[in-house]
C-alpha cells in the first residue's frame, strides 16, 4: 500500500476510534465533553494535594489556548482523586467509559497491580471522585480523556556531547487540529462543541510512591502521557507511528486488558531512571493501543536514547537506539522500517508535511548545523517542520472539507536541569502568499524546573 492510501486508513481508523468521544455510543462510550464554568484558579483540594493551580496562559477571546500549571503532592489516589476532580469541575467529563463486562475491569485491575501500582492506586483516586464503590469493577478509571492526540509530530534528541551547555537537550512539536471533534468528522460546526486541543496542561506530580515528574497533555489528565521527564532526567515522549499494529481499541472501557499506550510514559516516569530501565520495564508489559498506535523516543541526562516501536506485522517490541554521540531525529514513520533517507519510498518533495519530507528536513538541519547546540538553536530548528496549514489533505488527513492544522506547542527539555522551555500556539499572525499556510503567533518561551 502507497502511503497515502495508508495515511488514509490510518485515519479512518482513527476517527472511529475517537468518535467516541463526543457521543457515538456503539463503541461503549459515556464521556460527555461538555466545557463547564471553571473554579478561580488556585483552588485547592483536600489535604492541599493539589498545590497549584496556575494559569501560564489564560483564557482570552483572541487566544486559541488556555494553559494551566498544576503541581500536586500526596499519595497516589490523592492525586488520582484530585485529577478526577479537575475533570469534573473544568473539562465536563460527567461520566466514565464503561467496560463490556466487568471481568475486563477486574483483569485490567490485578494487572495494573502487579506492574503499575501507582496507577492503579491513582485509578481507586478517580472512582472515590465519580462515587464508585471501591470494588465497582464496571467502569475504567484508569483514564480521564477529554480531547484527541497528535498527529504530524517530530522531535529530536541532541547529547550532551553535541550542546553548548553540555547537558542532553531534546526537542519536539505536537499538532493537532484546531476545531472540535464533530467538526473534523463531519464538517459541520457547532459552538456547543469544545475546541480540540484548547486546553493544555503542565503539571508537576510529587507523589509519596515513585519518582517525581513534570509531564504535558492535552487530550488526558490522569497519566499526561503526551511528554515527561523524571527527578532522574529520563524523558519520554510518544508520536503517531503509521506502521504501527492496527488494533481500534476504544480509548477506555470495551475489553481492553493490560497496560495501555497511553499510560506508558506515565509508567516510566514513575518507575524508571535510565533508558535501559525503561527498556527493561516496557519488555515486561502487554501494550494496546486505542485508536492510533504510536512509537516512543526515550531519552535519558546521559545522552542516551532509544525509539520505541510496535511492529506492526508481527506486534514485536522492537528499539531503534541512537548513534552513541549524534542527535536522533523522529517524525511519524517506522525507523526499524525506514531506518535511514537512504530507504525512504518515493514522496512528493512539496508535500511539506509528509513524515519523510519532515524527516529530511530535521537531519539535513541537523547535519548542517555548525557548532555546538543552543537552546535557541533547537527552538530553530524545530521551526522549520511547524504545522501551520489550513489545507487538511495536505497535513495528512485525507478529509473533504477545510480543516486547520497548527502546532500547538513546541518545546526544549533540559534533562540535566529538569527544566522545560516551552512556547504555546496563541493565533495566525499572518497568511504566507500563495499558499494555504500561515505564521504563527507563539508565546515566548515558559521555563519551568523540576522540583522548584
Amino acid at each position: 500500500m502507497d502511503e497515502h492510501g495508508l495515511e488514509r486508513r490510518r485515519f479512518l481508523k482513527y476517527a472511529g476510534a475517537t468518535a467516541a468521544v463526543v457521543g457515538v455510543s456503539a463503541l461503549g462510550w459515556n464521556y460527555v465533553m461538555r466545557r463547564v464554568p471553571t473554579a478561580p484558579l488556585g483552588t485547592t483540594t483536600k489535604g492541599q494535594v493539589l498545590v497549584k493551580d496556575e494559569a501560564l496562559v489564560p483564557e482570552a477571546p483572541e487566544n486559541y489556548q488556555e494553559v494551566r500549571h498544576l503541581v500536586l503532592r500526596g499519595s497516589s489516589r490523592d492525586i488520582g482523586r484530585a485529577l478526577a476532580e479537575i475533570a469534573r469541575r473544568d473539562l465536563g467529563v460527567s461520566r466514565l467509559a464503561k467496560y463490556t463486562d466487568s471481568i475486563y475491569g477486574e483483569a485490567r485491575r490485578i494487572y495494573l497491580k502487579d506492574n503499575f501500582p501507582s496507577l492503579y492506586e491513582r485509578s481507586l483516586g478517580v472512582g472515590d471522585a465519580f462515587g464508585l464503590a471501591e470494588d465497582d469493577t464496571s467502569f475504567d478509571t484508569t483514564t480521564l480523556p477529554y480531547d484527541l492526540g497528535s498527529f504530524a509530530c517530530s522531535s529530536v534528541c541532541y547529547p550532551p556531547n553535541t550542546t553548548a551547555n553540555g547537558h542532553t537537550l531534546v526537542s519536539r512539536n505536537y499538532e493537532w487540529y484546531t476545531v472540535s471533534a464533530v467538526e473534523l468528522f463531519t464538517g459541520k460546526k457547532d459552538p456547543e462543541e469544545p475546541l480540540m486541543g484548547k486546553h493544555a496542561f503542565i503539571a508537576e506530580l510529587y507523589p509519596d510512591e515513585g519518582y517525581a515528574s513534570m509531564q504535558t497533555t492535552d487530550m488526558e489528565l490522569l497519566n499526561f502521557p503526551l511528554d515527561g521527564i523524571n527527578e532522574h532526567g529520563l524523558f519520554g515522549t510518544f508520536l503517531v507511528d503509521q506502521q504501527g499494529p492496527e488494533e481500534p481499541n476504544p480509548v477506555a472501557g470495551g475489553r481492553n486488558s493490560g497496560l495501555s499506550s497511553a499510560h506508558v510514559t506515565s509508567l516510566l516516569m514513575t518507575q524508571c531512571k535510565t533508558v535501559r530501565e525503561a527498556k527493561l520495564m516496557i519488555l515486561q508489559q502487554r501494550i494496546f493501543f486505542p485508536g492510533e498506535a504510536i512509537h516512543w523516543l526515550l531519552t535519558d541526562a546521559t545522552g542516551a536514547s532509544t525509539i520505541f516501536e510496535t511492529d506492526g506485522k508481527t506486534g514485536e517490541y522492537v528499539f531503534v537506539d541512537g548513534i552513541e554521540g549524534k542527535p536522533q531525529v523522529m517524525t511519524n514513520h517506522a525507523l526499524h522500517l525506514y531506518p535511514t533517507p537512504a530507504s525512504f519510498p518515493q514522496t512528493d518533495p512539496k508535500a511539506n508535511y509528509n513524515t519523510f519530507n519532515r524527516f529530511r528536513i530535521l537531519q539535513d538541519a541537523v547535519d548542517s548545523h555548525q557548532g555546538k547546540f543552543t537552546v535557541d538553536d533547537c527552538f530553530q530548528i524545530q521551526s522549520k517542520v511547524y504545522g501551520a496549514t489550513d489545507d487538511a489533505e495536505e497535513a495528512g488527513a485525507h478529509i473533504p472539507h477545510p480543516c486547520p492544522m497548527r502546532t500547538m506547542w513546541t518545546f526544549v527539555m533540559d534533562l540535566t536541569d529538569r527544566t522545560i522551555y516551552i512556547k504555546y500556539y496563541l493565533r495566525d499572525a499572518s497568511k504566507i502568499d500563495g499558499t494555504k499556510d500561515v505564521n504563527l503567533l507563539l508565546t515566548d518561551p515558559i521555563k519551568i524546573r523540576l522540583g522548584t
